[in-house]
């Protein structure tokens, strides 16, 4: 095995142990990799099967709510409720995928939209499960059997360990897809669909298969941030967050799964800082974005690019250009 297939998943581990310290807090840190997970999700859907999605926010929103009343109401404990959480958001994208999977370019991004902005609106309407505008307060965070062997996840350390082990295990999973067949098929299918599917593969499945995992990461992210707010609001499955979640896999570069761990963490790390510093800080942090942005425009793949030509093609002409992707 060659020397960088041991480099990056070292690097990841050495970032994950010393992020508490580089932010100064277990409870930013834990924040980071809660925001981790759907960026890793959002690098594999959209630099290996070139999906530009602004509907995470429906899984990581469907993962916080179901962990959150399992654990408030059910009385569940952490494990399975994030399991549970995890499973129900998987679903969500089979089902959301298949839909949105037959369409392409700008009008997959505005099926995803589209499903995002129900999402939020079903949550706002179901006051009496979810709490509305108010969302679910005071969820605890119970530890379980785990208590029996000496794991306190009330403790912040503790939980930061959990959230880190899971992102890491996130991160290899979605290394391992990255070396897989399954991998090498996707970026097919992004290169050339068409040529693809002349060759026997279903592109069809191997995106919605993508997305699905996508979600399911969502959802873990969305569940592991409830236990470390102790509640759920609205903006955990809004369009705001989509957003988030699309900025911090593009500043990644939409290719590496080890950078999207450091775009979140930097993301997450930076956002507190400028709060700090001044009340419009969101101004200051959209200025930063559009500089890295245009750094990392030639790295983040054609696909931005080549929705917006063909918009503005189809807008002049009324149709859009043929697909000009090589194999």
């Amino acid at each position: 095995m060659r020397p960088r297939s041991y480099l990056e998943p070292l690097v990841a581990a050495a970032l994950l142990v010393c992020l508490p310290w580089v932010l100064g807090s277990n409870t930013l840190a834990t924040e980071a990799v809660t925001l981790a997970l759907p960026v890793l999700g959002g690098t594999l859907i959209f630099g290996y099967s070139g999906l530009l999605s602004f509907g995470q926010a429906l899984f990581f929103g469907a993962g916080s709510y179901i962990a959150a009343l399992l654990m408030k109401e059910g009385g569940y404990t952490v494990v399975p409720a994030v399991a549970s959480a995890t499973v129900t958001a998987l679903a969500i994208g089979v089902a959301v995928g298949a839909v949105s999977i037959r369409r392409s370019g700008i009008y997959f991004v505005m099926l995803t939209l589209a499903f995002s902005n129900l999402g939020f609106f079903l949550a706002y309407s179901a006051s009496d499960v979810t709490g509305g505008e108010n969302g679910l307060l005071d969820v605890p965070r119970r530890t379980g059997f785990l208590q029996i062997l000496g794991v306190n996840l009330r403790d912040s350390t503790v939980y930061y360990v959990l959230c880190a082990a899971l992102t890491f295990a996130g991160y290899l999973a979605m290394r391992s897809i990255q070396r897989s067949a399954f991998g090498s098929v996707l970026r097919a299918v992004r290169q050339n669909e068409r040529r693809a599917i002349t060759l026997g593969y279903n592109a069809r499945i191997y995106k919605i298969t993508s997305f699905a995992i996508a979600a399911a990461l969502a959802g873990l992210g969305g569940a592991l941030n409830v236990g470390l707010m102790h509640f759920v609001s609205l903006s955990n499955i809004s369009v705001g967050m989509s957003e988030r979640i699309v900025i911090v896999t593009l500043l990644g570069g939409g290719q590496s799964f080890v950078a999207a761990l450091f775009s979140a963490s930097i993301f997450t790390g930076l956002s507190d800082l400028l709060a700090s510093l001044w009340p419009r800080w969101m101004l200051v942090l959209g200025l930063i974005i559009i500089v890295i942005a245009f750094g990392l425009e030639r790295r983040a793949g054609p696909a931005p690019r080549d929705i917006l030509r063909r918009l503005v093609s189809y807008m002049r002409v009324g149709k859009p250009p043929q697909s000009s992707a090589r194999v």
